[in-house]
């Protein structure tokens, strides 16, 4: 399903913008994921429960933890919008489990991750 049967489960499909559907899925999913829109930025997804293992050959940047507690991060680098429009996303691209989400790829986060220094990110 494409998320179009108005349930919830499908991820990045249940993807919204109206004030009614965000109050239904965290009324209903209060641990629920907040999606931000990669929109000038490239965002290796390294994804342990895929075996997903970390390469040391990427250089400090922003990481997001996925909030699963399974080790799951994002490497999170701003590259400008023509740039990141440029980088094809998709799943196991660099190996098994390390997926790139770039342009008008998404990505998650905790919610209650907020900003810079907060549980759920470390630099």
């Amino acid at each position: 399903c494409d998320g179009r049967c108005g349930k919830f489960g499908h991820g990045v499909l249940d993807a919204s913008r109206s004030t009614d559907t965000l109050g239904r899925l965290f009324g209903s999913h209060s641990t629920g994921n907040v999606g931000g829109a990669a929109t000038d930025r490239v965002i290796f997804d390294f994804d342990v429960q895929h075996d997903a293992e970390r390469l040391d050959v990427f250089p400090p940047t922003r990481e997001h933890l996925s909030g699963r507690g399974n080790g799951n991060v994002h490497l999170v680098y701003r590259v400008g919008g023509s740039l990141a429009r440029q980088i094809k996303p998709g799943v196991n691209v660099l190996g098994k489990g390390i997926d790139i989400r770039a342009g008008a790829g998404s990505y998650c986060r905790r919610r209650e991750s907020g900003g810079r220094g907060a549980p759920a990110d470390r630099r």
